[in-house]
């Protein structure tokens, strides 16, 4: 079997140590120890850029050990190997290595990324250096591509957030309906107060439950007021700013506000 199969590793172009080793006539074992040796005098990283472990399944149905191999870990263990069919196997690799990384690099199937780790392996100094610009870019964008999705997710929160922060410390249910509508939830001073309840933020008698009480959602205020049969004491719920943040986002997903 004369042709060369190489691997197209997301852009990468790889080579089989097994493959290798039938080419230039040793036995796998012998390549695998070359490689191992690498291994020993090579840092982690440097060794996994070079060469990647993999595994195949003998005829006998055994799982064995083989390494994947780019250009440089290629000329690497080529390197040792001497006499006149190796040198024409070594051009042969070479020319397919070649090959095969043009044709990737023109292919539209590769994503922009994939193309730029292939001009990495470029002789010209300036193309290596621009695709290793770009790749740095691409990094940075994929890397804060979350937080900024995370933020703009956020943004309702955070501008509703701040207009009560603007406005006032306290209001009552009522006053809270009225803020939440202009949140694009239509819900009315007595159907919160229902929602509340349900939830078990209010108990029945439309004071909060001890926990949010603590948690600094609500506070209860008592009033005095002149009634026909004398001074009565009235208690009122009011929420407080971190309560309104945190039941309008409540509210958001329950009503399945989109923002």
């Amino acid at each position: 079997m004369n042709e060369i199969i190489l691997v197209n590793n997301s852009g990468e172009v790889l080579a089989s140590s097994r493959e290798v080793a039938e080419k230039f006539g040793k036995r796998h074992t012998h390549v695998l120890d070359i490689i191992k040796g690498f291994s020993e005098e090579l840092s982690t990283t440097e060794f996994s850029v070079l060469f990647k472990e993999s595994f195949y399944v003998a005829l006998n149905g055994k799982k064995n050990i083989e390494y994947l191999m780019n250009r440089d870990g290629f000329s690497l263990i080529a390197m040792g190997f001497t006499g006149r069919k190796a040198l024409a196997w070594k051009i042969k690799y070479i020319k397919a290595f070649n090959m095969m990384e043009e044709k990737l690099k023109s292919s539209n199937y590769l994503s922009e990324k994939e193309k730029l780790k292939l001009q990495l392996f470029s002789k010209d100094a300036l193309e290596v250096a621009t695709a290793h610009n770009k790749l740095v870019e691409i990094e940075v964008e994929e890397a804060t591509r979350p937080l900024l999705i995370t933020i703009e997710e956020q943004k309702p929160l955070v501008d509703f957030a701040n207009h009560v922060t603007e406005t006032s410390d306290t209001v009552d249910v009522g006053e809270f309906a009225k803020l939440v509508k202009n949140e694009n939830i239509d819900i009315g001073r007595n159907r919160l107060f229902e929602w509340l309840r349900k939830n078990k933020y209010l108990m029945d008698n439309n004071i909060p439950y001890q926990q949010y009480i603590e948690r600094k959602w609500f506070e209860v205020i008592e009033t005095v007021k002149q009634t026909a049969y004398g001074s009565k004491i009235f208690t009122k719920t009011l929420i407080t700013g971190k309560g309104q943040v945190a039941l309008v986002e409540k509210l958001r997903k329950e009503y399945e506000v989109i923002v």
